[in-house]
């Protein structure tokens, strides 16, 4: 389909006086649609841009959940398990409390 297409748009318009390819007759369109105040401008704006410019990066933050838990204590650990949260810093038992219950 990209070959047959990028093919077409590469042949001349017939009767076009000017002698424009339907590409060059595709890219006008698209930019005077982008220049007017109608409800495609923003999208054929944003076309226009992304074929200049490219389009613009995302980034995704990936959290190291396995590193994250292997970080924390014993005691963490077990106060996520009976909460369903890590624990504030005032919250944890010390080990050797825990061991004299």
């Amino acid at each position: 389909m990209s070959d047959a297409l990028r093919a077409r748009l590469g042949e001349v318009v017939p009767d076009d006086p000017d002698g424009r390819t339907f590409a060059e007759m595709l890219a006008e369109n698209l930019v005077s649609l982008a220049c007017t105040q109608g409800r495609s401008a923003v999208a054929a704006a944003a076309q226009v841009v992304d074929r200049i410019e490219g389009r613009a990066l995302q980034s995704i933050e990936i959290a190291d959940v396995a590193a994250d838990i292997r970080a924390r204590s014993d005691e963490e650990l077990r106060f996520y398990l009976a909460n369903g949260r890590w624990p504030a810093a005032d919250e944890l038992v010390p080990a050797e409390d825990e061991q004299k219950k």
